[in-house]
């Protein structure tokens, strides 16, 4: 039971703890992308950059401003989260059948089939049994005929019949 438990917990904990360590990714990734451009502005605010100087540093502020604006849609969609209906989980992923097909091979049975062949597994199984399954091939017995003779035969006959 414990070793069921530990398959299903860990591939979830490593989820979990993954999202941990990009959110504190992303703050850090941020704060250390603020601070390059606070760098450079202050280092190079006297001096004429190159062309490409210039670009690299736009392009970080445009990365700069897109994270701040993707980290504040993701906090609004968590307020307005309350306002709204989501549809759970389990019910996205299940996959509706379009319409509803009869199993095939049961097209041919008897209105009654299925109950029989239930009760008869369950008697069969219910039945007793001992010894080993395979014993008449294992050790064969020798089908003997009666060593009758023939006035004790006809007698036997007829004490058959008079019952």
């Amino acid at each position: 039971m414990v070793e069921e438990d530990k398959k299903f917990m860990i591939p979830e904990l490593r989820k979990k703890s993954r999202w941990e360590y990009l959110a504190k990714r992303e703050k850090d990734k941020i704060e250390d992308l603020e601070a390059e451009i606070a760098d450079e502005e202050y280092l190079f605010s006297e001096q004429e950059l190159t062309a490409l100087e210039q670009q690299e540093l736009e392009y970080k502020r445009k990365v700069r401003d897109l994270a701040k604006q993707y980290k504040q849609a993701g906090e609004q969609e968590k307020m307005e989260k309350h306002n709204r209906y989501y549809m759970p989980e389990e019910s996205r992923s299940k996959k509706i059948p379009d319409r509803y097909e009869e199993p095939q091979a049961e097209d041919h049975m008897a209105p009654r089939d299925e109950q029989r062949r239930w009760e008869e597994d369950h008697i069969g199984a219910a039945a007793l049994r001992f010894g080993a399954r395979d014993a008449n091939q294992r050790h064969p017995r020798k089908n003997y005929e009666y060593v009758l003779e023939d006035d004790e035969m006809i007698q036997f006959v007829n004490a058959v019949q008079m019952r």
